[in-house]
């Protein structure tokens, strides 16, 4: 199904990370939010050189704390450290930032594995401030994921609502 097709059936956009491998599909991903695509190819790769850790999919604000107190700010500061130094401060997942700096990515894509998080989002035109337009505006996408939970037999421990806020100046 096209993206197009998509938005016109559903009302939803989507987006797309497209290369030859899963590193660089997702980092492509994030790109073109919320409707578009991004295609890295092989030719394309040395240019996720530029980018800072904190976008590379597998870094958490732990990792980028760490990678940043050693002078490793983007894939190319990483790219310049060899095998050893990563894997002795990183352990096994030295290894991973080791391979990926240099887009090359051996993780299998499971398309049928297991969810873990299941989420729902509502974009808003303008901010909404008022509590009781808030609390109006979430029951609908409570009701989005249990519904989903019910269809599915899914069940979880944790609800986590994520807001977020324009930057004022």
């Amino acid at each position: 199904m096209t993206r197009v097709k998509i938005l016109s059936e559903t009302g939803l956009t989507t987006y797309a990370g497209i290369s030859y491998n899963k590193f660089l599909a997702k980092l492509a991903s994030d790109h073109r939010k919320p409707n578009g695509q991004l295609r890295y190819h092989a030719k394309d790769a040395s240019s996720i050189r530029s980018i800072p850790l904190g976008k590379f999919h597998g870094f958490g604000p732990a990792a980028s704390v760490k990678m940043n107190g050693l002078s490793i700010f983007t894939g190319m500061d990483m790219c310049n450290q060899t095998l050893g130094f990563l894997n002795a401060r990183f352990g096994k997942a030295g290894s991973y930032y080791y391979w990926i700096s240099r887009a090359i990515g051996e993780r299998p894509i499971r398309a049928n594995r297991i969810r873990k998080f299941v989420g729902a989002e509502n974009p808003f035109s303008q901010g909404l401030a008022d509590y009781d337009a808030l609390a109006a505006e979430l029951q609908p996408l409570v009701d989005k994921v249990w519904g989903h939970c019910e269809a599915t037999g899914a069940r979880g421990r944790t609800a986590t609502p994520k807001v977020k806020f324009p930057i004022s100046n």
